[in-house]
């Protein structure tokens, strides 16, 4: 019979080993909240959520592979919702795109989450996909590395990349191993844009070297912001500049992700890329009555 309970130090050691390290990493900035699932006394998959309010957002669902399909994640489900209800959330929500994460969109159709598309699109892409698109052919003027800004300028930079990432509910705090390949646009000496890249380490779960990390498995991964000023001309070049980044200092295998608000920056990399963007989903699940 599985079970399903927080996180706590004592047990930590058991579960460590199944939460993706960005998702610790980021702990130490955001308060999510951790919870395991044992079967047969074993740690066997966790669940992470972020708080919202009387909102819980799931973040992560994972649970070994051998009692995928047996019924297992759903009966835990049914048990978390209740604790949930009982802790006084009124909804229980998810953010995902379709094509990435079916798993998520069958559980929301399962337990009758209401879904809405967002206006945000998702793009997924390799390496050598980038190196061959239209915009490794120019040459990034005015593009450097944020870390070789001048301090002053790069808190400049800090503050512009911190406004417009609201769009997507981030903040970032500068980490440069975190962050070595994000781009900044330099226009008259003064930083005007970014392409935010960041860059989980690959891990890999100790018993379980199939399953690397989060939320690409098998493959180094970067995730992209565009942020700033929104000349046409500004995504090319910051683009161009991140081709040569991924020529000379990534593996092959780099898998390349983002989410982009609908507008100009969406029709450009369709274009650039070849490739559509996806709508990320908003599923909700109304568990005050539970």
């Amino acid at each position: 019979m599985a079970s399903i309970r927080e996180i706590a130090p004592q047990n930590l050691d058991a579960f460590i080993d199944l939460i993706p390290e960005i998702l610790q990493k980021n702990s130490l900035q955001t308060p999510y909240h951790f919870y395991g699932i044992e079967e047969s006394g074993e740690a066997s998959g966790v669940i992470v959520f972020e708080e919202d309010g009387d909102i819980a957002e799931i973040k992560y669902l994972y649970i070994l592979p051998y009692l995928r399909g047996t019924g297992v994640m759903d009966q835990v489900l049914v048990s978390f919702f209740s604790q949930l209800s009982e802790e006084g959330y009124s909804s229980v929500s998810m953010r995902y795109v379709k094509d990435e994460y079916p798993v998520l969109d069958a559980i929301a159709d399962r337990f009758s989450f209401v879904k809405r598309d967002l206006d945000y699109a998702y793009f997924k892409f390799k390496g050598e996909e980038i190196e061959k698109c239209k915009a490794a052919s120019f040459s990034p003027k005015g593009i450097m590395r944020i870390r070789f800004l001048p301090e002053q300028k790069k808190q400049q930079l800090i503050k512009l990349i911190n406004r417009n990432l609201k769009m997507y509910d981030r903040k970032i705090t500068y980490n440069p191993e975190f962050m070595p390949y994000s781009l900044a646009y330099i226009e008259g000496g003064e930083p005007k844009g970014a392409l935010v890249v960041e860059s989980p380490r690959p891990v890999t779960l100790a018993a379980f070297e199939e399953v690397t990390k989060y939320p690409e498995p098998g493959a180094f991964d970067i995730s992209l912001f565009f942020v700033g000023t929104n000349k046409e001309m500004v995504p090319l070049l910051l683009l161009s500049g991140l081709c040569r980044v991924i020529e000379k200092e990534m593996p092959s295998n780099v898998t390349i992700t983002g989410y982009f608000p609908e507008g100009y920056i969406v029709k450009f990399l369709e274009a650039a890329l070849g490739i559509k963007g996806h709508h990320e989903v908003q599923a909700l699940l109304d568990i005050g009555g539970i």
